[in-house]
């Protein structure tokens, strides 16, 4: 039987993500099993978990905040239905992005140490000169 302290260790749950699920009252013992069988991978799993964590964090800003995060855990999984908020990214595209990020990054020191051979040629050809 998979239990909600169980998903710390079977997805990528940061402390503050497992404190926003299971904070409020660890002694909610539901199994996610069912919700686990339902969903097509365990990718999928974690993006909606991600998702849900997303949802509460925002609320927490508004004037109507999340009052039982597993309640609303277990409510979204029995619909099988989460919109997440606003800019909401999975962790596949902020992966891709940073990603995307450090590529650009390294090619313009490429670029740069490209440029600097380019001005070394250079003065060394004009050193040769009579």
């Amino acid at each position: 039987m998979v239990l909600l302290d169980d998903v710390v260790e079977i997805f990528d749950l940061t402390n503050h993500d497992w404190n926003i699920l299971a904070g409020i009252d660890l002694s909610d013992r539901r199994s996610l099993l069912p919700f686990i069988q339902q969903m097509p991978s365990l990718g999928y799993l974690q993006d909606f978990i991600d998702k849900v964590v997303a949802v509460i964090e925002q609320k927490k800003l508004s004037p109507k905040p999340i009052a039982d995060p597993m309640a609303f855990l277990f409510g979204c999984l029995k619909k099988m239905e989460i919109n997440p908020p606003p800019g909401w990214k999975s962790r596949t595209v902020r992966m891709l992005e940073e990603e995307e990020r450090r590529l650009k990054a390294e090619a313009e020191e490429l670029r740069a140490a490209s440029s600097r051979v380019e001005r070394q040629r250079c003065e060394l050809y004009f050193l040769r000169l009579p």
